[in-house]
């Protein structure tokens, strides 16, 4: 079964439940470490691609945690771009569990996310080898109608290569060229450093 964009783009929840089966095994895999160099483009893309400089910097943990508390005890509450740039703070420190955490207490309280503070989730079950959670916050994120982007999908191709799956990494690179999305220079360097490690030279030379 082909992982294809337009079936994750249904509205129906059985073909999101069918599509949501899948990618739980295509991510039950035990991923590779990823390089420095994809990781660390990735985590500034997905933290910081809503505002160029960050306005949030903790030194520790819990100046974000209380940070937080406290934007959620305001009337009215900071939008989403607000907390977006603090969960991205969280991020840059590594603390992508704790980064996990308020996302949810969040939409209990309606405060919804957008596709920014999307990335920011699929980036942080990423890299915590949880690349079925990711699968399932994209295929979230399309039954909500919210539109994926680049920086989003990178960062499941990327699980998908470190996890050995460079095949299903292929796919998706292949759907999201013909769903209409730009690829950048990380997603073409992924696709080829995986292909690389799998022997697959000759297709790599002219991906």
């Amino acid at each position: 079964m082909m992982i294809m964009m337009r079936g994750w783009r249904s509205s129906s929840l059985s073909s999101f439940s069918s599509a949501f089966d899948h990618l739980r095994q295509l991510g039950s895999g035990n991923p590779r470490s990823a390089t420095s160099l994809f990781y660390s483009q990735i985590s500034y893309f997905s933290t910081t691609h809503c505002k160029k400089k960050p306005k949030y910097v903790f030194d520790q943990i819990d100046g974000a945690l209380n940070k937080y508390d406290q934007m959620l005890q305001m009337h009215p509450r900071p939008s989403i771009v607000e907390f977006n740039q603090l969960l991205g703070a969280i991020v840059r420190k590594k603390y992508y569990e704790t980064a996990v955490t308020p996302l949810r207490k969040m939409e209990l309280l309606g405060i919804y996310p957008n596709v920014c503070t999307f990335s920011i989730l699929i980036n942080s079950f990423c890299r915590l080898h949880r690349l079925d959670y990711g699968f399932s916050v994209l295929g979230k994120m399309l039954k909500l109608g919210i539109e994926s982007d680049t920086i989003a999908l990178s960062t499941l191709i990327n699980g998908l290569c470190i996890g050995g799956k460079v095949a299903q990494a292929v796919r998706l690179f292949d759907d999201m060229v013909r769903e209409g999305y730009q690829p950048n220079l990380i997603n073409y360097n992924t696709i080829v450093n995986g292909l690389c490690k799998i022997g697959d030279t000759t297709r790599a030379i002219y991906c």
